[in-house]
């Protein structure tokens, strides 16, 4: 990756340098490490808020005073969902507040954590109405993963648990119904998709994590796209609600050792529409089950919640929730079937 191995290259002071000077533009390169990224857009952050709630006090025209008041909006919806509130770290991986805006934010440390896994939105998601929601649902992944681990995996006395981070993905513009059955917006989402887990990758290319991605709906079209397109490979991908791709085959996916795994909730119309192509749910795709009809857990003997239409597929305490957060530590032999 050019971008690791020119910020590699720089000496201290000049990081430093460019990270105060131009915060925006190092905080937004995919391949610098985190910690570097997170200062440099929680400063971008505040002092784009500080100017904007300036300008709107002062700016005359209407138009002009109605998107200062929406950028400053988003960014406060950002802001707000940054508060870990005693939780695990949370870090802004990216953030642009053009038009319907695009942010990333971390759940745990992507610079150390043992499991990544990326969470791809769908449809009607943007970043002023939805980052708070979607990094909670970050929140309860990383929560449960942390939760299997100790279960799964315990540890002896003096020994470190592995780790998780999760990372709320909004860095593409999702469609709306004006361009929903557009694949343009998939081509944008599979690129920026692409460079955020290469730049991490390559950054991290002494210490590989397990890294998973998890989309939903249109989303899982713009990821199928990317594991296809793409050199890059992952370890794991699960697809919920989604509408397909040009994609045939689960074995056309640079996914390893053929952990693909995809979810359909009852009345959901999306999935049986195929609108994009091929149907990840179907048979012939070779993809494995994942259930999110709300059984009792095998493991625990919990009652599960049952994912019900095409928005559920991360309620709290689902089946589905379960079963992502299983995939996503590489133990997708537990993930009950549907």
């Amino acid at each position: 990756n050019e971008v690791t191995s020119w910020w590699s290259s720089l000496g201290t002071s000049a990081k430093d340098s460019l990270a105060t000077s131009a915060p925006h533009l190092v905080g937004n390169l995919d391949g610098v490490p985190t910690t570097v990224r997170n200062d440099a857009n929680r400063t971008w952050v505040d002092k784009s808020m500080v100017a904007l709630k300036a300008s709107s006090q002062v700016v005359g025209g209407r138009a002009l005073s109605l998107d200062t008041q929406y950028e400053l909006h988003m960014l406060t919806q950002v802001h707000t969902a940054l508060a870990s509130k005693g939780g695990p770290p949370r870090s802004l991986l990216s953030i642009d507040s053009a038009g319907a805006g695009k942010a990333a934010i971390v759940i745990g440390n992507l610079d150390t954590a043992d499991y990544v896994t990326y969470m791809v939105p769908g449809m009607f998601f943007t970043v002023d109405g939805q980052v708070k929601d979607w990094t909670a649902d970050a929140d309860d992944l990383y929560t449960q993963q942390v939760a299997w681990l100790n279960r799964l995996d315990p540890v002896a006395p003096g020994q470190k648990q592995k780790t998780v981070a999760v990372v709320a993905w909004m860095g593409y513009q999702t469609p709306d119904l004006t361009d929903i059955g557009s694949l343009d917006l998939a081509d944008k989402g599979r690129d920026a998709l692409a460079r955020v887990v290469e730049g991490m990758q390559a950054e991290r290319a002494a210490d590989l994590p397990y890294t998973t991605i998890v989309a939903h709906s249109y989303g899982s079209t713009a990821a199928l796209m990317a594991l296809n397109e793409y050199n890059f490979s992952v370890n794991a991908l699960a697809v919920v609600g989604s509408p397909g791709s040009s994609v045939q085959s689960a074995k056309d996916l640079h996914v390893q050792n053929g952990n693909v795994f995809v979810g359909a909730a009852a009345w959901d119309p999306v999935p049986s529409s195929a609108w994009f192509g091929s149907d990840p749910a179907s048979a012939s795709y070779g993809a494995k089950a994942m259930g999110v009809s709300g059984q009792r857990d095998a493991i625990t003997g919990k009652p599960l919640g049952a994912s019900i239409g095409h928005n559920e597929y991360f309620d709290k305490g689902s089946e589905s929730i379960r079963n992502l957060a299983l995939i996503g530590i590489g133990r997708g032999d537990l993930v009950m079937k549907k």
